[in-house]
């Protein structure tokens, strides 16, 4: 139909590629934001498993899914959950 524009396939292969760099800069947030409230690495890759899940429930599979583990061992490389109170 000559009103609905099509995108091209290179727009379209740019805005999926926009879409997962989105993805993985939220799911790295989250684990960082557990990390930091004190969860240990196994919690938070449970955690952000289910949230994705839930996220693209009940018809897709996320295609960030199989990045999950590499994010947060990302953010928990060379450091440990806090195990004391914050302090300022």
């Amino acid at each position: 139909m000559w009103l609905s524009p099509s995108p091209s396939s290179e727009a379209l292969r740019q805005n999926q590629a926009r879409g997962r760099q989105v993805r993985r800069r939220e799911l790295r947030e989250r684990a960082a934001l557990l990390r930091r409230l004190g969860y240990p690495a196994e919690v938070v890759q449970v955690r952000l498993l289910a949230y994705d899940a839930w996220e693209y429930e009940p018809f897709h599979v996320s295609p960030s899914r199989s990045d999950i583990a590499q994010i947060v061992s990302e953010v928990f490389e060379g450091s440990s959950a806090r195990s004391d109170t914050i302090s300022p």
